[in-house]
């Protein structure tokens, strides 16, 4: 059986439970498709969308692995693989997919974003420092950011720097002043001295 052939009738009996009209044109046009070798990556794509919505994430990062394979400037594709990988934990994953892309100047912020996230649950936080100040440079109005920052800076003993980003937060949303507060409250030892 065709590993297409299972995700597919399964969606297939849900579309065909919502409306009749159009289910026997759409099945026989994906039937003939599978019978391809190669099948048009749109149809992978759908194919992954739908081990997705089924919770069968093993089989959609096959997809789309093989799909970066045969579009490797798609970062829609990219970005599909790389949520996947860090909804599963796959956190080394996500880093060997997206350091590279990194290293090559590509900055889209959704996988730089992943990419820094991957590395914090890997242990590596300078290097996750460095890829959220440069998200900073990308997109200074992120406030998230800016609170991530001044966390890691404290867990990293840079105090200093910590104030600086608190700052720079409550700067860009005075609402986040009281969480700040409560940061700066928790960490009162160390910030007696400022």
């Amino acid at each position: 059986q065709h590993k297409y052939e299972k995700a597919t009738m399964n969606y297939f009996r849900r579309v065909i439970q919502q409306t009749t009209r159009f289910t026997p044109k759409i099945l026989m046009m994906y039937e003939q498709e599978l019978m391809n070798p190669n099948p048009p990556i749109e149809l992978q794509s759908l194919i992954a969308e739908l081990y997705q919505a089924e919770g069968n994430y093993l089989e959609a990062i096959d997809e789309l692995e093989e799909m970066i394979e045969r579009d490797p400037f798609n970062m829609v594709f990219y970005k599909k693989l790389a949520e996947l990988y860090f909804k599963t934990k796959l956190y080394d994953d996500v880093v060997a997919l997206l350091a590279k892309l990194y290293e090559r100047g590509i900055f889209d912020e959704e996988l730089i974003n992943y990419l820094a996230a991957s590395y914090l649950e890997i242990g590596q936080m300078n290097l996750a420092i460095d890829i959220y100040e440069k998200l900073i440079l990308m997109n200074g109005e992120r406030e998230g950011y800016y609170k991530i920052l001044a966390d890691l800076y404290y867990r990293n003993q840079e105090i200093p720097k910590a104030v600086s980003m608190a700052l720079k937060r409550i700067n860009l949303n005075h609402q986040s002043a009281s969480d700040v507060i409560i940061f700066k409250n928790k960490r009162l030892h160390v910030f007696n001295n400022i």
